[in-house]
């Protein structure tokens, strides 16, 4: 499966899951580290200025409880779409 992360300007961060891998919450935490990476380098390269909001999936997963997945990366704004 692939994981793409983007923003205006096109692609930020990609990743490929290896052949059986399960996108659960210590990838979801992974991708979150190296997209903030990214955005702090892309800062400090004058290339980005903020702010931001990521924007994320409504759908639950079987079992999901309603509690943060990740701790880290408080930049990281999150703007959850209302469920249709």
């Amino acid at each position: 499966m692939m994981c793409l992360y983007w923003c205006i300007a096109g692609p930020e961060y990609w990743e490929l899951l290896e052949s059986g891998e399960t996108f659960n919450s210590d990838v979801y935490c992974r991708h979150m580290d190296n997209v903030q990476a990214v955005l702090d380098q892309m800062e400090t390269d004058g290339e980005w200025e903020g702010p931001i909001n990521l924007l994320q999936d409504n759908a639950k997963p079987i079992g999901h409880e309603d509690r943060p997945t990740c701790q880290g990366n408080a930049r990281l704004g999150s703007a959850r779409p209302s469920p249709v």
